[in-house]
Parts: structure tokens; sequence; C-alpha cells
């Protein structure tokens, strides 16, 4: 049976919050046919023989932290390989609001229901105050902090991204390709290897003709936020590892900056589009 909705992301040492990921993932998807695909960064807590026995995972075995990028790309690449039309981005520590639809099948039937959208965001409670805006490095330079949120869809400078949701197969194909891979499998540039790829990604996606919906009804919860984000024998000042990786491989801020400017700014690119598969306006 061929996933039509493939579910990738990448996991290390959250046994306990990936049973509850996959949980709330088999509600989420409703009855679509799915496949969730999980890279390993090498966990030793019991998350490795866990999920060689769910039958509905591709479990890709890592064996070693390489970078969320790597492992994000990785779950991408095997769930575009399987002929999935609906690559879905979650994480491991999320899990689906269930006060309202399945959000992913809701998801794909917005997609279906109109060819300009290249993907449907969920919405988060991740940024819940201002000052989890000011701890995040990435989001900091891009994020003006206001008044608390609830649920909260991921923007630069007021233009959605996907950091979490569903996107449209042929959409993430041409933004792969725009990225550098001709096989239109790695949806996140690994240039950003720990953060900001999903961003570039969002930037690649309008560009390329297609629109981002803020599916502010479909929303996640995030159970690993801010300081509590870390890695084991991590401590404080919102997840170091990332910071380091981030200053490693140029991965900041900064580097976004220099190829994006204003994300609010980012046009449709006709050249671009029929060069990489876009949506031809």
């Amino acid at each position: 049976m061929i996933p039509l909705v493939g579910i990738c992301f990448g996991t290390y040492q959250r046994l306990a919050w990936l049973q509850a990921c996959l949980d709330s993932l088999r509600w989420a998807v409703g009855p679509l046919p799915y496949r969730i695909y999980i890279a390993d960064g090498g966990s030793t807590d019991g998350t490795l023989p866990y999920l060689r026995e769910q039958a509905d995972v591709h479990l890709i075995e890592q064996g070693e932290l390489l970078g969320a990028v790597a492992g994000f790309d990785a779950a991408y690449e095997a769930a575009i390989d399987d002929g999935s039309e609906y690559p879905t981005t979650f994480n491991d520590d999320l899990t689906a609001d269930r006060g309202g639809p399945p959000i992913i099948a809701a998801a794909v039937r917005r997609l279906e229901a109109d060819e300009t959208l290249g993907g449907v965001a969920f919405a988060s409670d991740r940024y819940r105050t201002p000052q989890a805006i000011l701890d995040d490095p990435f989001a900091a330079a891009f994020l003006t902090p206001g008044p608390r949120v609830d649920f909260d869809c991921g923007r630069h400078h007021g233009r959605a991204y996907m950091n979490q949701g569903v996107a449209r197969r042929a959409a993430h194909l041409a933004v792969a390709r725009a990225q550098g891979d001709p096989t239109g499998r790695d949806y996140w540039d690994r240039r950003y290897h720990t953060y900001g790829a999903d961003s570039a990604a969002g930037c690649w996606m309008w560009r390329l003709g297609w629109r981002i919906a803020e599916a502010m009804d479909l929303r996640v919860h995030e159970h690993v936020v801010d300081d509590e984000d870390l890695y084991p024998g991590e401590s404080g000042d919102n997840d170091p590892l990332r910071q380091r990786n981030m200053a490693q491989f140029g991965a900041t801020a900064a580097t976004f900056a220099a190829q994006w400017g204003d994300p609010s700014s980012v046009e449709y690119h006709r050249e671009d589009a029929i060069r990489f598969g876009g949506r031809l306006l």
C-alpha cells in the first residue's frame, strides 16, 4: 500500500514523549493511509526496540547525532521514495490538539481542495510568552515579542512558513530541487544543519508559486520548550547544543537573512518555477 501521508521527523532520547506523539499521530491522520518515518540519532533509552515493534513506523537508524536537518531529510527521503503524496513535518515532542478534527486529515482535505496551496501549517503553542521568542536565537532575529498567545503559526515578518504541517508532494519536490537536491527529496537545506531550514523551505515555496495556509484551527502542543529543550548533559539557555551547531556550521539568523532578507518581500519567480518544477502562474 502506498502511504498517502508520510509523517517525517527525527528523534533522540525522548521515549516517553515519542510514545505520546505516535498515539496522537494515529488519531490525527484519520482514515488516510499513512506511514511514519523516523530517523533516530543513536538513542539508548529504549527508543530503538520500541520503534522496531511499531508496524506503521519506518525506522532509519543513524546511530549518532548528525543534526536535525540530516534527520528530517533522511525521513523525507524515505517518504518520497515510498510515493507519499503529502509529506508531513512533525516532531517527537508534539501531540495533536484533539479539540477539533483530526489535524492531518483536515490539512490534506484543504490541499486537495485548493491547488494554490503548497502546504498547510499547524498552529503551535511553542511561543506561549514573549520571553520564549527573546530566548530563541533564530526567532528573535525575525519576530517581535507580543502579548501572550495560546496558539500561533510560525511566521517571519508576518509571513507563514511551515514548522509543522502537511506539504503537497509537488511543492516538496520543487523546494528540494531549488535547494540543490536534484532527486527532489531533501526538503530541508543541509547548510542549516540544526536550525532555520524550515524557514528557508517556506521562502522557496512562496518563490516557486505556492501559498502556505495558516491553519489556526489545526493545533499541536509542543511539550519540550525553551530551557527544557535540552539534550542529556546540557543545561539552560535555550538548548546550547543547537547554539553551538549554529555557530559551527554557520546556520544562524544572519545566514538566513543574507539569503532572504525580509521574508515578507519574497516574490514569485517564474524562471525558478520553470527550472525547478514549481507552480506556473
